[in-house]
């Protein structure tokens, strides 16, 4: 002690001798020369009124100023002992210092101007405002003046400004009138934005209805408004349904005559309203004949004596077309009449009925009915309207015989019809207005279809054509009607599909085949595949029903043998019976091995033209045929043995004995040709869903989406247009046709949109054995890294990158089983996949075998995988495994709870196994980084979960293998594993012993981990009270090698005790305030205390240990703490540093001038983000310290953090 006070006061006598020269007095003079703003010098007052302010100093250190414009005004101009400064940047804020210069006085000199700011003017819907734009002083206020463009512009919102009319009153939004926004205390650039809408309400016109018939008010001509209601005015009392909507109902159940009104609303606003009116009769013919009649029959004035009778007797009347809603009751004569209208041609003669030339009954009719008719084979012949309408105009129905008198025979069969007709009518298929042209000889949509009379390129193809008739899909039966329906919506049907209209299929040898029903019918009798039409025949032809049917009334399919669909390969398609008539087409017209044969023909892949499969091969892919086979990849033959194509074959799984195609694509749903899900569930039961499916499509698109991105990459990106791949250069040999191959793949799945459904295995395979070679060079069953570098290039996103690596596990034994009876779950929890238990169905990806016979085969096959042993005996309930060699020989009961005891001890007897985990057998889980704050906070032990030092993959659990994992880079963040370098090791030792259970373990050595480790402070030298100090101090951590099985370690076998920094190495304790040797060989911080009793651990770490440490002294006072005992096990060793003070008991600090002194933390925390210390008494007057910081007792102002001094 004595040596410490002698150096304080060689410190004091220098600092005298400094006084001395410091005492030269300086004056800083600091003016604000305008309001606006502030000064502030040092930690003085700040500055805020006009004038000047004297401040003396002797410091000669550096004194800082710093002038800051207040809101609303900028620094306009500085002057620094008398020289102007250059303003620059230095609007807002300018910040100096001035230093002592002998005693010369300085000065600083603030100006400050007010700013001004632009406050803009917009309007949005049909009104004005103006001005368009004011500039505002800062603080004063401007207005604008809004007003609606026309009648029914209402203001309904303003943003900016308060609102008023224009003589200063309050108004209400909506607002129809101008109004002045006034926009106050502007303190930046603003804006203004009136916003108006148009309302206005139409009631519809007048109408006469019958009593008790549903009547429609009709205001859908009204515009604009947030809602509307209808109300009534007059007449008996009804119920308006839908009142709220433009388009209310009601029906009234006495006559009268009713009024209502409709109200537009602006929010809760009524701004317009209309009104209409309802005549209600008993009877319309009722009061036709007294409203019309009664004069016109009774003075003898037209209509005609047939006029009322054929009305009353009409459509027109019962759908409440009555005399005035032609004629009107208004004007008289009326103004449809047979002068102004023509009485067989309903031609307007003049103008009082409308428009001269055009047809009066389009007027409510569709217009389309005369262009027909004008087009018509019947108007140039001269049959007019009436010629059918024989009742016209006022019972305007056609006769029913109408056809009958030009177009039956004495038989009663229509002259010259291809087929039967039976009691099918006429205008089933003609135009009822124009029945002979073949442009829209049947109504709407279904007459271009029948009949294509566009001749362009690219026309579209027809059902009717050259070669074929109506007799090639109709005939006369109900069944025959509901298929030609079914079909109709068939791809097979589609005019414009590409697979019709692309080319003129009849022209092209080798495409007949497919693409016309004339050439399927000549290759599927004789394979016959030469062009059989010329181009003058501007027809296209479908697939129609005798394409497939050899005979239209038996509906027989034409059988068809096997063929080989493979330029460039000998494969011969399976037989699956009537589905042959699919594969012919759907197959494809190339495969990979076209590729394969240009390789072997030394095609030049560095200028070769992309080879394309054919579109919709769907045969291809459910035979596993149809995609190209990377070279050095495993074998792919095994794919065509998919389950998928045994579907219709010997009627497996109750699927009958017509192929696959026509089992899942002609069953509920029939010739639409749509896959139904109910012939899934005879082999999927319950667990394929459309939900799922719907997800495996998704997935399928991303597998797609991915490919395409890393063809893109590799400087082949794919375009919608033939022949998708413009880049020829596809590398040199081998590699350019494997690379050639990866786009051949994506065009034959992007052009199958089925395949992840027809042969997922297949099709998945060929995306990730695209995606692997592509970006790998090579096969090599990881794709991993190609996603996260497709993403790091922003060429996908994450989501797509997820999707597909989902749909690369998709397909598993977890797809359709739910594998959660017995102990399924347990198994698989631990690691162990399907074929571990099920090696002949399952692979090590618990993925189904392609190819195997013991899936779907009815019996529960159980077989030990590889490197595995085991016996099972089947019971219902439950079998029994016997010598399993993953339970160390032992027995089970399939479905009965085993714990981690059941093959070794939870923990082994063994070494140290004990002294790390001291949990329950429930607690234990193999591969879990858990410990005990995670599971027992309370514990009185630690837990450390066998994940710490065992593997994390579960799949090397079970396998006989005793191993020690001390890094992995995939452990959790933060857990114990986790934070192990990588150079943690176990170095095994050379005896072999045996625990409790028989298994062997060694005494080695665990080495550089962090459960073993202590951090060492260093730093450069650090300047008093230095702010930057971190940035000079760095730590190494360093490990102790311990063994397992050696004898319990103290504090000491792993940190100090306490942990402890020194001079030179480290300059004040920096980082570590624990401990810290100065230069003379002192102890300083908490460990000195002060000269007391050092602080105990339990002082700072109250949550971990509890008991106050002995400690020891040397000849130079330096302490060592002596061990405690560990009270919380959760808060020790779990990679944190816990601090939690003791708040409950007082320490002793030892005070230079008041001796020994009771200090409480009963307020104290610690933030472990910023590392600071608060409301912590031994620090006095600093609220808060920084863990780390240096505190130099020779240092005076350091010391008066706390003391305050006044240094």
């Amino acid at each position: 002690m004595l040596k410490r006070v002698l150096a304080a006061l060689v410190c004091l006598v220098t600092m005298y001798a400094l006084g001395s020269w410091a005492a030269t007095t300086w004056q800083l003079q600091t003016k604000l020369s305008t309001a606006g703003g502030t000064i502030k010098v040092r930690n003085n007052p700040t500055q805020t009124a006009i004038g000047t302010v004297y401040t003396n100093f002797t410091t000669s250190a550096a004194v800082p100023v710093t002038v800051a414009a207040n809101a609303g005004y900028k620094i306009s101009g500085l002057t620094r002992n008398g020289a102007t400064l250059p303003l620059d940047n230095y609007t807002s804020h300018y910040s100096t210092t001035f230093q002592k210069s002998g005693g010369t006085t300085q000065s600083l000199v603030a100006k400050f101007a007010a700013q001004k700011y632009t406050v803009t003017a917009t309007v949005v819907g049909s009104g004005t405002i103006t001005p368009a734009s004011v500039l505002v002083a800062y603080g004063g206020a401007t207005a604008f003046t809004a007003s609606p463009s026309f009648g029914g512009s209402y203001l309904v919102a303003v943003t900016g400004g308060s609102v008023t009319d224009l003589s200063g009153n309050p108004v209400s939004l909506p607002c129809a009138v101008p109004v002045k926004i006034t926009v106050s205390n502007v303190t930046g650039p603003g804006s203004v934005v009136a916003t108006y809408t148009t309302v206005k309400a139409d009631a519809g016109t007048e109408q006469r209805v019958l009593v008790n018939s549903l009547v429609t008010l009709d205001g859908s001509a009204s515009v604009g408004g947030d809602s509307q209601l209808w109300s009534q005015i007059s007449g008996p009392a009804v119920t308006l349904s839908g009142a709220d909507t433009l388009r209310p109902t009601f029906t009234p159940s006495m006559p009268g005559t009713y009024q209502f009104q409709l109200t537009k609303f602006l929010g809760s606003t009524p701004v317009a309203s209309a009104t209409t009116q309802v005549a209600v009769v008993t009877s319309l013919a009722d009061s036709m004949r007294t409203d019309c009649m009664g004069c016109h029959a009774a003075n003898g004035v037209s209509p005609a004596p047939l006029v009322f009778a054929r009305w009353s007797s009409s459509s027109h009347k019962a759908t409440g077309i009555s005399c005035v809603t032609c004629h009107t009751d208004v004007a008289m004569p009326t103004p449809v009449n047979s002068s102004s209208v023509n009485r067989n041609t309903f031609v307007i003669n003049f103008v009082t009925a409308g428009t001269v030339g055009e047809n009066y009954c389009a007027t409510c009719h569709n217009p389309e009915i005369m262009t027909a008719y004008n087009a018509s084979l019947h108007k140039s012949s001269g049959v007019t309207c009436t010629s059918c309408h024989v009742q016209a105009p006022h019972d305007p129905a056609a006769s029913v015989t109408a056809c009958n008198g030009c177009h039956i025979d004495a038989s009663g069969q229509v002259v010259g019809h291809p087929f039967p007709m039976g009691a099918t009518d006429c205008t089933t298929c003609h135009n009822k207005h124009n029945p002979g042209s073949t442009s829209g000889a049947m109504p709407g949509a279904l007459g271009l279809l029948h009949f294509n009379n566009v001749t362009s390129e690219g026309y579209p193809a027809s059902y009717v054509t050259s070669r074929g008739s109506c007799s090639d899909c109709h005939f006369d039966s109900p069944a025959n009607v509901a298929v030609r329906q079914q079909w109709y919506t068939s791809s097979h049907a589609k005019v414009t599909a590409p697979a019709w209209m692309a080319y003129d299929f009849k022209t092209r040898t080798g495409c007949v085949q497919c693409h016309t029903t004339t050439g399927f019918i000549a290759y599927s009798t004789g394979k016959v595949v030469s062009a059989w039409g010329v181009a003058s025949d501007k027809t296209k032809e479908v697939l129609t029903c005798i394409g497939c049917h050899k005979d239209m009334t038996t509906g027989v399919v034409r059988g068809m043998q096997p063929v080989r669909p493979y330029a460039d390969d000998t494969y011969l398609n399976r037989d699956l019976g009537i589905s042959n008539i699919c594969m012919s087409c759907h197959s494809g017209v190339r495969n990979g091995s076209s590729i394969s044969a240009q390789l072997a023909n030394m095609a030049d892949f560095t200028n070769l033209a992309v080879m394309t499969p054919h579109y919709l091969a769907a045969g291809g892919v459910l035979h596993g045929k149809g995609g190209y086979n990377f070279a050095g990849a495993a074998p792919y033959a095994y794919y065509s043995s998919n389950s998928h194509r045994r579907i219709g074959s010997n009627d497996a799984n109750g699927t009958g004995t017509s192929g696959a195609c026509v089992a899942c694509h002609k069953g509920e749903n029939g010739h639409t040709f749509q896959v139904g899900t109910a012939l899934c569930a005879n082999c999927h039961g319950t667990s394929l869903t459309e939900a799922q499916l719907a997800l495996d499509k998704a997935d399928f698109a991303s597998g797609l989406t991915v490919l395409a991105a890393m063809l893109e990459e590799k400087g082949h990106p794919y375009s919608p247009q033939y022949p998708y791949f413009s880049n020829t250069n596809w590398g040199s040999g081998q590699a350019g046709a494997d690379t050639m191959g990866a786009a051949f793949n994506y065009l034959l799945l992007l052009k199958e949109p089925g395949a992840f459904a027809h042969n997922s295995a297949y099709a998945k395979r060929l995306i990730l054995d695209s995606i692997d070679y592509l970006h790998n060079g090579a096969v090599t069953g990881n794709i991993d890294t190609a996603v996260d570098y497709l993403v790091a290039r922003d060429r996908i996103s994450r989501e797509v990158g997820d999707s597909l690596l989902r749909y690369r596990s998709a397909g598993t034994c977890a797809s359709c089983h739910t594998n959660n009876t017995g102990s399924h779950t347990a198994h698989l929890n631990s690691g162990f996949s399907c074929a571990a238990c099920h090696n002949a169905t399952a692979n090590g990806t618990a993925s189904l075998i392609p190819g195997n016979t013991a899936h779907l085969n009815g019996v529960t096959d159980v077989e030990a995988g590889l490197g595995r042993s085991f016996s099972y005996s089947f019971a219902a309930g439950g079998g029994t495994c016997s010598s399993i060699s993953c339970h160390n020989n032992g027995t089970a009961v399939w479905g009965a709870a085993l714990g981690c005891d059941g093959c070794h001890g939870a923990p082994p007897a063994s070494a140290s196994h004990q002294k790390h985990y001291g949990g329950s057998v429930a607690q234990a889980a193999y591969g879990a980084t858990s410990i005990a704050q995670d599971i027992a906070p309370d514990s009185t032990a630690y837990i450390m979960n066998c994940g710490n030092c065992h593997p994390i993959d579960k799949l090397k659990h079970g396998n006989g293998i005793v191993e020690v994992e001390l890094y992995n880079a995939a452990a959790p963040a933060g857990s114990l594993k986790g934070l192990n370098p990588a150079s943690a090791t176990y170095l095994a030792g050379f005896t072999v012993y045996q625990d409790e259970r028989g298994l062997s373990y060694t005494k080695g050595i665990c080495s550089n981990i962090y459960c073993h480790s202590y951090v060492t402070w260093t730093s450069t030298a650090i300047p008093d009270m230095d702010p930057d100090w971190e940035s000079k101090t760095t730590w190494v951590r360093n490990y102790k090698a311990v063994t397992w099985g050696g004898p319990a370690l103290t504090c000491s076998g792993c940190h100090g005790n306490p942990t402890q920094s020194a001079s030179p190495d480290n300059d004040g304790g920096a980082g570590d305030s624990h401990s810290w040797i100065d230069s003379y060989g002192y102890q300083n911080l908490h460990t000195w205390n002060m000269g007391y009793d050092p602080l105990s651990c339990k002082v700072c770490h109250y949550d971990t240990v509890r008991q106050v440490n002995t400690f020891t002294s040397d000849a130079w006072d330096v302490r060592t703490l002596g061990d405690v005992p560990i009270t919380g096990f959760a808060k020790h060793v779990n990679g944190k540093k816990d601090v939690r003070f003791d708040t409950q008991n007082p320490y002793v600090y030892s005070s230079y001038y008041g001796g020994d002194v009771s200090m409480s933390l009963a307020n104290a925390t610690y933030d472990p983000v910023s590392k600071n210390c608060s409301n912590v008494a031994c620090h006095f007057s600093q609220t808060t310290v920084k863990w780390g910081t240096p505190y130099r007792w020779y240092s005076d102002r350091e010391c008066d953090v706390c003391h305050q001094y006044g240094y």
